[in-house]
């Protein structure tokens, strides 16, 4: 014969409940699924969070170009009044390759600013998505 400290440990046998038992362990049981199911409601998308992070890089990045592009503007703002009525043939040579120059990099930075742009959409869109189906 075998000794078990508890009864429902020994092999073959079914613990013994009192009758209140059952509906008690059922409501907690059906309390915490509750609980961890609002948990989980709250808790947000990892991928829609890094969605966001990424969208506000994207939007600081566009920022940033076009204040580039305003400072080029600047810039050829100033070259202009720097070399003034350039009446010589070099002067104007001059010129116009620097304002060549800022125009070259403000073209670059626009095609960047496009993809960034279309890439900013497309996020906004799969954000807006995301939400709608309830952050899933």
């Amino acid at each position: 014969m075998s000794f078990y400290f508890h009864y429902a440990a020994a092999p073959g046998s079914l613990p013994r409940l009192s009758p209140d038992a059952p509906a008690t362990d059922t409501e907690a049981l059906q309390q915490r699924l509750q609980q961890l199911e609002a948990e989980l409601a709250r808790r947000p998308d990892p991928n829609r969070t890094l969605n966001l992070l990424r969208l506000e890089q994207l939007k600081e990045r566009a920022r940033q170009l076009e204040e580039a592009n305003r400072a080029d503007q600047q810039r050829i703002f100033d070259t202009y009044r720097k070399f003034g009525p350039a009446s010589d043939a070099a002067a104007r040579g001059a010129l116009n390759r620097e304002v060549a120059s800022i125009q070259l990099q403000m073209a670059r930075r626009g095609q960047d600013q496009k993809l960034l742009r279309d890439e900013i959409a497309e996020l906004e869109a799969d954000t807006a998505a995301s939400s709608k189906d309830g952050g899933k």
